[in-house]
């Protein structure tokens, strides 16, 4: 017997007059079993059944809700993680670093950054930005940014090879990451 006929029959059985009929001669010895009665019986109770139903619904809401919250531990029940994406990092540019090497920057006649690397460069930086500006910064002018800056220029030339009257363009380049 399902939980809902079960909350009928106990409601029933304490209110017994209106909403259970006789058995009739085919059913069970007790007047207030489940096959004593079915849904066409309470008609003159839908208020009681409509109150039961949506009880019955609430609880089972309760119930699936249950099984998405945190236990007593903490921890999840029965809920997948959410995927995020992470920090970029530029990990082929880091263990090239962490070797010795230096990616070599090439330069249009238009002083744009080109490919080989012209592109891994501009990544590199806008992590870099992410990694040593604060997100709340208002003005990439501001004087309290220098130390960001010269620290986003030593990264830039501790893994590519890049001329010291490339840093104004660079540092340009970091503050349109921003």
């Amino acid at each position: 017997m399902g939980f809902l006929s079960t909350a009928i029959t106990l409601y029933c059985d304490c209110s017994r007059p209106p909403f259970v009929l006789p058995p009739s001669p085919s059913s069970s010895s007790s007047p207030f079993s489940a096959a004593a009665f079915t849904f066409t019986e309470l008609s003159a109770s839908t208020v009681a059944v409509h109150f039961l139903l949506h009880r019955y619904r609430h609880l089972e809401d309760k119930m699936a809700n249950q099984d998405d919250t945190h236990d007593a531990s903490g921890s999840r029940n029965n809920v997948e993680k959410e995927i995020k994406r992470g920090l970029t990092v530029m990990k082929s540019i880091i263990r090239a670093r962490d070797k010795g090497e230096k990616f070599e920057v090439h330069w249009s006649a238009e002083d744009q950054l080109i490919e080989p690397n012209g592109s891994m460069l501009a990544s590199y930086i806008g992590s870099l930005v992410r990694q040593h500006i604060p997100i709340t910064c208002d003005n990439w002018r501001s004087p309290e940014l220098k130390i960001g800056k010269e620290k986003i220029w030593s990264e830039i030339q501790r893994s590519f090879h890049i001329d010291e009257s490339r840093q104004k363009y660079c540092i340009q380049l970091a503050g349109k990451r921003l």
